[in-house]
């Protein structure tokens, strides 16, 4: 039994009605600020308090126990008033996740100047109360890196709450051979309790760890302390939830379920606000009345090609402001946006520039009868999500379509058809919910929920075909009806439920009454009956070279958020491969007709080269047929024109290696090329994370022009009759004429 006292810091005052936990349960020191609670030697050493408002979370906050004999000291708390915590203004919270930090130079560790020059750059900017680091601090656990990490966070000159989550202990589950096991030694014991609560003000803060593998009583305490530490709290308090994994709304349908589900957190009436990392992907929503936050990585190029990132979150009379920001790549933080020149080339000059409330990432923009359709992205304030509509002559917004999460892909238009009135946009938010709306004026005819919204990581954008809105992703299909929004038909993979795997920009194609898709795990191109949703054929997408197979399973897995739609040219489909490869297919018959490693700039893929390729990525970010041949961007920063018969390249060109913002995954000052070639007259229009728009010569690969905008152009450029659309990822539409 551990006994002891908290008092105060600066005048040795007991204090009464002090929370303190044993990481399982819970007690109250008494008038004399007395308490006593059991404390688990072996288990769990720790007992420590939790913080009431207005007064400071700082170390030594809990005791660690070493041996039976420690346990008739008494442990002695001193908490210090913390006057900011009682002043009337919002509680401004930095958070930030998936550090993965590593004393070793490998490329996806980062080092510890880097995550302190990451962390300077977040609370110079933000300047907040709190920051909130939601898991994966480390990348492998290990001692040294846990250490240097504490290092880091002990110079933060704002207090810090750090949550443990898997990465945090991967040596030491790996050396304990049983993964059934719950093993972090070398976090508890340099980090602290990996649970904990406090208050701030007029909220209730309660830290849930990364719940891994079964085993050891680990994950039934903790599951208990978080149950047990929720329901203690009154109905009206303002409760925030920091886990490391999102919170499943079925976790019956999900292979991991590392985290409370919804329904745990949604138990309490008072919970509001939850923030967590894990999938490197942004992905804010509501659900049951609790707002979700899920950022992208704060150290490394995120999985869904969004840059490095954090959220400064405004607490104040029962609402939170957030405010998605990216991080420029290291180096290049004074970089400005510039004024657009005009496009020489081809005689373009600029008639109008606009500036939206929102950035614009990799969706497709959409002209249609004099309007320009446009997604949101991430970053900037989700008040601001949805699709916006731009006058083509004027650049004037026309009208702005709310969405209840981003739309991560661009919108679909469908025309009138038989006695059916009008055309109709519909989009799809990253949550599932599809929306059919008036292009003309953003009027909603329609919206539809797919099945476990608003559980899903949906990055597909849907197509019309014959009067039925499509969508696919790596989960299954489904098909609506234009005008109605009535499910037709669904299929989802059996026992497969959505998570950041699903996170590719990868959407369908129609072919005489097929839809075909690229779905991944494996890397397969699917072909579905239109009208049943019957699946028709399956065409894997192999390794050509067996010294590769063995990384077959991890290559995509952190790859394909790069990778680009399929697209048709006639009767044959041009779609990515695996690694540098490109697939030419027959549609009706599914033959191949080749399989080459066409994408590569200094040798293909091979045994000796997989940890180059592994992280180098050259895959196909961006697809077009011209004619006689296909036009290829790679992740790494290459265009490509390729023989489409015969997969002979024709020519290859380079961009820039100074990237504006890190997007490339688990990289950090590696450029990209994430836009789809545009083609224009005779020559590819191309944007580059370098913040240019390229212009290469169709026929030899030659650089035309190249034009500095002062951000990433990730959206692919619009074409039409009247002219050129520009998009930056700052939120610009530019147009020439």
């Amino acid at each position: 039994m551990a006994s002891g006292f908290v008092i105060h810091q600066q005048t040795g005052a007991a204090m009464a009605d002090i929370s303190i936990s044993n990481g399982e349960t819970f007690t109250l020191t008494d008038a004399q600020g007395h308490f006593s609670i059991p404390v688990d030697l072996q288990q769990y050493p720790f007992v420590f308090v939790n913080p009431p408002a207005g007064w400071r979370l700082q170390q030594p906050y809990y005791h660690q126990f070493s041996s039976p004999e420690d346990e008739d000291q008494p442990v002695i708390f001193r908490l210090a008033p913390d006057p900011t915590q009682t002043q009337k203004r919002p509680l401004r919270i930095a958070h930030v996740t998936d550090t993965h930090l590593g004393v070793a130079h490998l490329p996806h560790y980062v080092s510890p100047d880097d995550l302190a020059y990451d962390l300077d750059l977040v609370i110079s900017q933000s300047q907040p109360d709190l920051l909130i680091v939601t898991g994966d601090l480390t990348d492998l656990g290990r001692l040294e890196d846990l250490q240097a990490y504490k290092q880091v966070i002990d110079q933060v000159p704002v207090p810090t709450v750090s949550l443990f989550a898997a990465h945090d202990a991967t040596v030491e589950w790996l050396a304990a051979g049983d993964h059934r096991q719950t093993v972090h030694a070398y976090y508890l014991n340099t980090m602290g309790p990996d649970q904990y609560c406090f208050d701030w003000g007029p909220y209730h803060f309660i830290l849930c760890p990364e719940l891994h593998f079964e085993g050891q009583g680990s994950r039934v305490r903790q599951t208990r302390w978080f149950e047990t530490a929720l329901s203690r709290q009154p109905a009206d308090k303002q409760i925030i939830i920091i886990t490391h994994d999102p919170p499943r709304l079925y976790p019956e349908a999900a292979r991991e379920t590392y985290g409370p589900s919804l329904a745990q957190v949604a138990r309490h009436p008072g919970v509001f606000l939850l923030l967590h990392g894990q999938y490197h992907c942004a992905r804010i929503l509501q659900a049951q009345g609790v707002t979700i936050v899920g950022l992208p990585s704060l150290s490394m190029g995120p999985n869904d090609t969004s840059p490095r990132s954090y959220a400064l979150l405004e607490l104040a009379d029962n609402r939170v402001e957030i405010d998605l920001r990216p991080l420029k790549t290291q180096g290049q933080e004074q970089v400005a946006a510039t004024t657009p020149p005009a496009i020489h080339a081809n005689h373009l000059g600029k008639t109008w520039e606009r500036q939206l409330p929102c950035n614009l990432h990799r969706a497709e923009a959409q002209a249609w009868q004099g309007r320009i359709l446009l997604a949101a992205g991430d970053f900037g304030k989700p008040a601001h999500y949805g699709v916006w509509c731009l006058d083509q002559q004027t650049g004037e917004v026309r009208w702005h379509l709310p969405t209840d999460s981003v739309i991560k892909y661009g919108v679909a238009l469908g025309d009138a058809a038989g006695d059916k009135p009008g055309a109709v946009a519909v989009a799809a938010s990253v949550a599932g919910r599809l929306y059919g709306f008036n292009p003309a004026d953003g009027a909603l005819l329609w919206q539809t929920d797919l099945p476990t919204f608003p559980d899903r990581w949906l990055y597909s954008r849907p197509i019309v075909i014959d009067g039925r809105v499509c969508i696919a992703n790596r989960t299954g299909h489904t098909a609506l009806d234009l005008h109605t929004g009535e499910i037709l038909w669904h299929y989802n993979r059996p026992r497969l439920a959505d998570n950041a795997d699903a996170a590719n920009y990868l959407s369908p194609l129609a072919h005489t009454g097929k839809l075909i898709y690229l779905q991944t795990f494996p890397l397969s191109l699917v072909a579905v009956d239109l009208e049943f949703g019957d699946i028709l054929w399956k065409k894997r997408l192999d390794w050509v070279d067996a010294s590769l197979a063995g990384h077959a399973g991890r290559y995509p897995r952190y790859w394909l958020t790069e990778v680009t739609s399929p697209v048709l040219a006639g009767d044959l489909i041009v779609t990515p491969g695996i690694a540098d490869r490109l697939a030419v297919v027959h549609a009706e018959t599914a033959q191949t007709l080749w399989q080459e490693p066409a994408l590569y700039a200094d040798g293909p893929a091979s045994g000796a080269t997989t940890g180059r390729h592994y992280m180098a990525s050259e895959l196909a970010a961006g697809l077009v047929v011209h004619r006689d041949r296909i036009i290829a961007s790679t992740a790494n920063g290459y265009v490509y024109a390729i023989d489409l018969l015969s997969g002979r390249r024709i020519w290859q060109s380079k961009t820039s290696d100074a990237p504006l913002m890190d997007m490339v995954p688990y990289h950090r000052g590696k450029a990209n090329l994430l836009s789809c070639p545009t083609i224009y007259q005779s020559s590819v229009l191309l944007g580059g994370s370098d913040g240019y728009l390229y212009q290469f010569d169709i026929a030899d690969g030659k650089l035309l022009e190249k034009n500095f905008y002062g951000a990433p152009i990730t959206v692919p450029p619009l074409v039409t009759d009247q002219g050129v659309g520009v998009f930056t990822f700052d939120g610009r539409a530019i147009w020439y004429q």
